[in-house]
């Protein structure tokens, strides 16, 4: 049994002439087309170009790395002096002294070691971070400096890790 709304169309169709009928054929499959482009091919299509770019980029990458390796392997051996976790507040606290500089306070934790300086030349505070990180590994996990009332000099608070 039909419904009356397919009943309906299909009487609206037998009633056009045959040149329309055929009008109305072309039309609803190039719509279809259309639809099925718009919404399903080229969505692939931009998914499909995007995942061999970053798969190309990823291979480059793989590339540049393998390439270096070796390089980096003998960087890592050769430079900088190997500090021990235990040890990481004397060798903070030394490094400071060879460069001048008064630690205000120097507290040490799980991660690292957190230093305070009152008054410090700025200079002499980067020339310090530079030397920690080149010599020893270390990195600054969170630094905070607050300029003085006198020219060049700060006040820093630096979070250290190896």
């Amino acid at each position: 049994m039909a419904s009356p709304f397919k009943e309906k169309i299909t009487a609206q169709l037998n009633a056009m002439p045959e040149r329309d009928r055929r009008a109305l054929f072309i039309m609803v499959v190039a719509v279809t087309l259309t639809v099925v482009y718009m919404l399903i091919w080229e969505p692939i299509m931009q998914w499909s170009e995007e995942s061999r770019k970053e798969y190309q980029s990823n291979m480059d990458t793989l590339a540049f790395i393998q390439a270096n390796e070796q390089a980096a392997r003998q960087s890592t051996s050769q430079g900088g002096q190997q500090v021990s976790r235990d040890k990481l507040s004397a060798v903070v606290t030394g490094a400071a002294r060879q460069q001048g500089i008064k630690l205000s306070r120097v507290q040490p934790s799980n991660e690292g070691v957190t230093v305070w300086m009152d008054k410090v030349a700025y200079q002499k505070l980067l020339a310090w971070v530079i030397n920690l990180h080149n010599q020893y590994h270390f990195s600054i996990d969170k630094i905070r400096i607050d300029a003085q009332d006198e020219a060049g000099m700060v006040r820093a608070y630096l979070s250290i890790t190896m």
